[in-house]
């Protein structure tokens, strides 16, 4: 879509649910003197956003873009940066160093994963100190599909985190839990951030488990789980807990000639063994501080999971897993942690955890 879109101006396509949003944020404007008023000029190409935003009453901290795909999921688009104020990028947001106040804006730009060719409706939020505000609706209505990456569903977001909590010097392993209710259906997806300060070799390196039981709280040897050796070579440590996860290890092992690995596993102790198809890919020669991204996406409604891994300035691979091939149904509501987490083996790369999120919904 090109063109403009102003509020309270609402393209006639828009979301079916826009209306009832609006009326809710009417309503609770006049209970709340904080509670903000903006417009916005939208354009959209290839799937980035671009808004011009004006604040007209009360103050603003921030802007959100949500948008629903064809078959009815919502998703957070990401931010990439605004022009103007000083802004954090957080994993669904982008959050003002200081409030805009009245007659002050901000130019911000979105990134719009579509992963079907058809309609999106899309809704650009502000973040006030009363509320949120709806400031821009319209529609997307000949999107070219263009896949996922890096998209959080429109729901619950865990733990989004941008200090690098999760840190590792020496032979060891590091790791966080994060608290996760899964609905039973939709979306869960998870973005982590990392990279290494220095090492005396590369090897190891990050761990993401989905669907690890609520209470686990510790990493083991898959040995102590009754899972054997898992075949991927290096340290491998896995959420302790009896109940089917998804586990994957992000190897960008550098010994000589060998090539790194993205490694998957679907862990089932009951079975007495994960089931294992590493995968492996080209590594570039990588250098600290470089910062790579992993991004998943678990689809209940194909019951597949989509795992990218992105090098800065070198590649990104993106492979697609019928989990139903290995022995994992779909997992049934309820409270799960994922684990996010570092570990090296005979090598010892100072690893980090730059920053993470996990959301459920769609």
């Amino acid at each position: 879509m090109k063109g403009q879109v102003a509020t309270p101006i609402i393209v006639a396509a828009a979301i079916a649910a826009a209306a009832v949003l609006a009326v809710a944020l009417i309503y609770m404007g006049a209970l709340s003197a904080d509670f903000p008023s903006a417009s916005a000029s939208v354009t959209e190409q290839n799937g980035v956003l671009i808004a011009s935003i004006t604040v007209l009453r009360g103050s603003l901290r921030g802007v959100a873009l949500i948008y629903t795909a064809p078959d009815g999921s919502s998703w957070y688009a990401k931010p990439i940066y605004c022009l103007g104020p000083q802004t954090q990028i957080m994993a669904a947001s982008a959050l003002f160093e200081r409030p805009l106040y009245s007659g002050q804006g901000a130019t911000c730009a979105f990134q719009m994963w579509y992963p079907a060719a058809g309609s999106y409706g899309f809704d650009l939020v502000g973040i006030g100190a009363g509320g949120v505000v709806s400031v821009a609706r319209g529609v997307v209505p000949t999107a070219r599909a263009n896949g996922y990456s890096g998209q959080l569903p429109a729901g619950n977001i865990y733990s989004p985190s941008r200090t690098p909590s999760i840190g590792l010097a020496g032979n060891t392993y590091n790791f966080t839990s994060i608290s996760t209710y899964w609905p039973g259906r939709g979306y869960l997806a998870v973005e982590v951030k990392w990279g290494y300060t220095n090492s005396t070799c590369l090897a190891d390196g990050l761990y993401i488990s989905l669907f690890a039981p609520s209470n686990a709280r510790a990493l083991v040897a898959p040995s102590d789980e009754g899972l054997g050796v898992l075949p991927f070579g290096g340290a491998d440590y896995v959420p302790a807990g009896s109940s089917p996860q998804i586990f994957l290890q992000l190897n960008p092992y550098d010994y000589g000639l060998e090539d790194g690995s993205f490694e998957f596993a679907v862990i089932n102790s009951s079975g007495g063994r994960g089931l294992v198809r590493p995968t492996g890919f080209d590594v570039s020669k990588s250098w600290p501080a470089d910062i790579w991204t992993a991004y998943l996406l678990y689809n209940s409604s194909s019951n597949t999971l989509l795992a990218e891994w992105i090098a800065p300035g070198a590649f990104s691979e993106v492979y697609v897993y019928n989990l139903t091939d290995y022995g994992l149904a779909r997992p049934p509501a309820g409270n799960y942690v994922t684990v996010v987490g570092v570990a090296n083996g005979g090598c010892a790369a100072n690893w980090r955890v730059y920053s993470y999120a996990a959301a459920s919904g769609g």
